[in-house]
């Protein structure tokens, strides 16, 4: 289901305003279905045959005036610009000059037609006809806005809303409106009238809200002080929540925010967290919130910030509070009013014949984010401010003969790269504009080498060439454009780990059937002795570990979480444990598909940590009924076992090898597990194991039972060696263990290829596992 409170602002057109009310007015005459029949052919875009009904209306009486304005809709959708489709409507319109539709029609026709006084009069018309003619108002706002008329604009919202009080939908496009175009005041002066001297808090808390967005937080907090805490909603404790940030609380804060999301009921509840958020919002999650029923918002809330958790090991989620401080900074000083006219941007430089940079919306076109297209109040470097922060370095050359121009350097981080990003400003309330390239290239040296020698003051600038110069411009052109792609679709946390120093450790997933259709997925991990340092206890020496692991599903909701203080025996001295290493393991229950995840291993002892981050897809062991092979556990030899451990399964004990090289001659062992074995007539499953050690670039690229056996690979003169083993079983899935040795085989970096055969079907499925041996 579609909630209104998702669509911001109106489209260009609406080709179909009105319709309902036109026939719920015409009551049951005799063209009554003809017409009906000519506004189905529209949807299916046949205009012909929609004009033909039209027409045989006509035929019989020329003075319908529904059938004109019929005419009049064909023309207008098949071509927007179309001088017939004007006609028609005022053919309408003499017929029945209180037709509504047709004004507001004729004015997106002199809208597409650039016409733009014509179509203010034909909305001004429309919405005198029909005061509660929503389209016509909020066009007519539209229209106003993107000439600069930012307080009639507002003005038409309000009538609009004043005309149709029950509509929620117009309540919140009013306060994102007023937002947009700095008239918080206007609307703030009619909800105070509004609210009167009752005890309407939710009136009350989005004046509160107005003022803080206008920067006048005394104001906003006074009010928010007089609200009981019982009745606090959705927008109280939203704005509660961003007060405590500018105030730099952030555990209040998020306790505030996390209240607000939990307590969602209205569109307008919805709408308000829609506002702050739509400025990082994806393309993806914004489609995905389209669709989402209003009981489930505030899951998605949840995911969408454990999405940009910098550190979920920790109770707070950092993000949220610098984000709201962000963009608190960024409506203080990077907000726009007018709509900007790109072209105004001229650069003076010696190649202006030759060179047009991208500039504005040509810079961010193809790429600017669905929820931001119409509904954002942020200048171009606000997006980017907001995105990534403060730049690392800034230039700007303070020359009084050019406009406003300042440049924007981000250093490279972990989780993006080197970024810089170049803004001009004309005055009024444009904004800061960004383009390819910089107005001027004076005083930038701390953008880079090719900065500093297209200085006109560098050393040597008068001996460049037209050549020379074509060149470099270009390169800055070019890194700009691909720059502005990430610096708009990516974002950066200022959260830094406390820990500076990181651990190396490898880190593997493997995944079996589980439970219920589930995988079991077991996280395996190393360390030696090189990156950890022991902590001497009354049981001996230990590795004194702070675990974290976090599992979430493709939306980012949680599937598993693991916190925890780790203390493992190792038995060894100082001396020892250098030349040593250690492995552990973590089990949890998982769906198929793809998942995001988080692992954090810190040394206690050394203050040492390492953290992997990312995604990664676990294929579906359940849901097909054809033959498939687990992940294979790479292990030293495997061994009988009489007790239970974390490294024994079905009575066989195995040490995962986290650490790839193998010596030579010493012993491997495998486990895995095959599923979905087919039975012959007897009752019995027949397959063979295929095992082939190649080396890297040769070749082509359940049941309580285990199966074991020892094979030997031998034979060195051979790049490839294989052996295969037959086995007839009772069950469909199988778990299996294989030991062999390495005689034979020198140094290198080898991959061991597991054919599994079905010798009922004939179906075979490979694995891979890579390895490296060492002299």
């Amino acid at each position: 289901m579609r909630f209104a409170w998702k669509h911001l602002l109106l489209s260009l057109i609406l080709l179909f305003a009105g319709v309902d009310v036109i026939l719920s007015q015409t009551g049951n005459v005799w063209w009554e279905p003809m017409f009906q029949t000519g506004l189905s052919l529209l949807e299916q875009k046949q205009f012909a045959a929609a004009r033909e009904q039209f027409s045989k209306i006509l035929i019989r009486n020329k003075n319908i005036a529904q059938a004109y304005y019929g005419l009049g809709l064909s023309y207008a959708i098949e071509k927007p610009n179309s001088r017939e489709a004007l006609n028609q409507f005022k053919k309408a319109i003499k017929i029945d000059e209180n037709y509504a539709e047709a004004y507001y029609q004729s004015a997106l026709v002199y809208i597409n037609i650039k016409q733009f006084q014509d179509a203010r009069d034909l909305l001004y018309t429309a919405t005198r006809k029909d005061p509660k003619f929503v389209d016509a108002w909020l066009r007519l706002g539209e229209v106003e806005a993107e000439h600069g008329e930012s307080s009639k604009a507002v003005e038409a919202y309000l009538k609009a809303y004043n005309n149709n009080p029950d509509n929620e939908d117009l309540y919140n496009r009013l306060i994102i409106i007023s937002i947009k175009l700095h008239e918080e005041n206007k609307v703030i002066a009619y909800l105070e009238e509004l609210a009167g001297s009752a005890d309407n808090h939710e009136l009350r808390s989005d004046i509160a809200y107005l003022y803080f967005v206008s920067g006048d937080l005394d104001r906003s907090m006074s009010i928010v002080s007089t609200i009981p805490p019982h009745i606090a909603n959705t927008r109280i404790n939203l704005l509660q929540a961003n007060l405590y940030f500018e105030n730099e609380n952030n555990t209040t804060g998020l306790a505030y925010y996390w209240s607000a999301v939990n307590s969602i009921q209205s569109e307008a509840d919805a709408a308000a967290l829609l506002r702050d958020s739509i400025y990082i919002m994806s393309n993806e999650e914004y489609a995905r919130l389209l669709k989402v029923p209003m009981a489930e918002v505030w899951k998605f809330y949840y995911g969408f910030w454990r999405s940009r958790d910098p550190d979920p090991s920790t109770d707070e989620n950092e993000r949220i509070p610098e984000y709201y401080r962000r963009l608190s900074y960024a409506r203080k000083s990077y907000r726009r009013t007018t709509k900007v006219d790109d072209r105004r941007f001229k650069l003076e430089h010696p190649l202006n014949d030759r060179f047009h940079p991208k500039v504005g919306s040509e810079m961010f076109a193809g790429f600017l984010l669905d929820a931001l297209q119409e509904n954002r109040d942020l200048d171009d470097m606000g997006l980017i401010y907001i995105r990534h922060g403060q730049p690392d370095h800034t230039a700007t050359a303070p020359n009084p003969e050019l406009p406003q121009n300042v440049s924007w350097k981000f250093d490279e981080k972990w989780n993006r790269p080197e970024l810089t990003f170049h803004f001009t400003k004309w005055g009024g309330g444009s904004g800061w504009i960004i383009s390819s390239l910089p107005i001027t290239f004076e005083d930038r040296w701390d953008l880079g080498g090719i900065y500093a020698r297209l200085d006109p003051k560098t050393p040597g600038y008068e001996n460049l060439t037209y050549s020379d110069l074509a060149n470099y411009y270009e390169q800055v052109d070019l890194d700009a454009q691909a720059q502005a792609s990430i610096g708009i679709r990516t974002e950066t946390s200022d959260y830094q780990y406390t820990e500076i120093e990181s651990l190396e450790f490898p880190l593997h997933f493997t995944t079996f059937r589980g439970e219920e259709e589930k995988l079991l997925l077991e996280v395996y991990y190393g360390l030696s002795g090189e990156g950890t340092l022991l902590k001497s206890t009354e049981e001996g020496t230990v590795l004194a570990l702070d675990e974290f692991f976090g599992f979430y599903d493709e939306h980012w909701n949680e599937v598993g979480k693991l916190r925890s203080e780790n203390k493992i025996k190792v038995g060894l001295t100082p001396e020892q444990w250098r030349l040593a290493n250690i492995v552990d393991v973590r089990r949890f229950q998982v769906m198929p598909g793809k998942h995001h995840f988080e692992v954090q291993i810190r040394d206690r002892v050394s203050g040492k940590m390492g953290v992997y981050k990312g995604e990664h897809y676990f294929e579906d062991l359940w849901s097909k009924d054809s033959l498939l092979v687990s992940d294979v556990i790479l292990s030293g030899p495997i061994t009988p076992a009489e007790n239970t451990g974390k490294f024994v399964k079905e009575g066989i004990r195995y040490i995962p090898h986290m650490f790839s090289d193998f010596k030579i001659g010493e012993g491997i062992g495998l486990y895995f597990e095959i599923y979905n074995l087919f039975y012959n007539a007897e009752g019995q499953t027949n397959f063979r194991i295929t095992c082939t050690l190649q080396s890297y670039g040769v070749g082509a690229a359940g049941s309580k039972n285990i199966i074991g056996f020892f094979k030997s690979l031998f034979d060195k003169d051979k790049e490839a060696v294989s052996t295969f083993y037959d086995y007839s079983g009772q069950t469909r899935n199988e778990k299996i263990y294989i030991n062999f040795d390495l005689k034979g085989h020198g140094a290198g970096r080898y991959e061991l290829v597991l054919d599994i055969n079905d010798l009922q079907t004939g179906k075979t499925v490979r694995k891979r596992v890579g390895m490296k041996i060492q002299g």
